[in-house]
């Protein structure tokens, strides 16, 4: 009986922080849409100290604020602590996509951030093949690349599959 009351006790704790975490998270993505960029910080910082250092997602999010924040250096190097975070190929695509955006922001046409975003949107349409964005964000950095024919290919076989179910 008391072994069950612990066990009832703990699972109680964990749920109550995965709470709290997604509380945080939301917290931040609502200061993030606000542009408060320093509330937003705060509250991705927290809850990826409560996930003990190792939330992928809090770690891509805090990406983009530093991003945002114009220290592109930081933003990147949080992108790839949330790579290497990453427990499943779902979190692994999402922080390679993040990265892709970021490098997408910072390159331009002749620039070798966007081959690194190629590779990056490449890597996260391997990862999680279902999630049709990647697939779009790779057809878009391709044609700033001046790909044109492979960007257009990337995009329309992407429109194809979109339309499918709507006609």
């Amino acid at each position: 009986m008391v072994l069950g009351l612990v066990l009832f006790s703990i699972g109680t704790g964990l749920v109550s922080a995965q709470s709290d975490i997604s509380s945080l998270l939301k917290t931040g993505d609502e200061s993030f849409a606000a542009r408060k960029y320093d509330a937003a910080w705060k509250a991705y910082e927290s809850a990826n100290k409560a996930s003990g250092e190792k939330c992928s997602v809090c770690l891509s999010k805090m990406a983009l604020v530093k991003f945002y924040q114009h220290d592109e250096g930081a933003a990147l190097k949080l992108v790839e602590k949330a790579i290497a975070a990453s427990s499943n190929p779902k979190q692994h695509a999402d922080a390679l996509a993040t990265k892709g955006e970021i490098l997408v922001m910072l390159g331009d046409k002749n620039d070798k951030r966007l081959a690194a975003a190629e590779e990056a949107f490449r890597n996260a349409c391997k990862e999680d093949p279902d999630a049709d964005i990647y697939q779009v964000r790779l057809g878009n950095v391709l044609l700033r690349e001046g790909k044109m024919d492979e960007g257009k290919a990337e995009l329309e076989t992407e429109a194809i599959l979109f339309r499918g179910p709507f006609r």
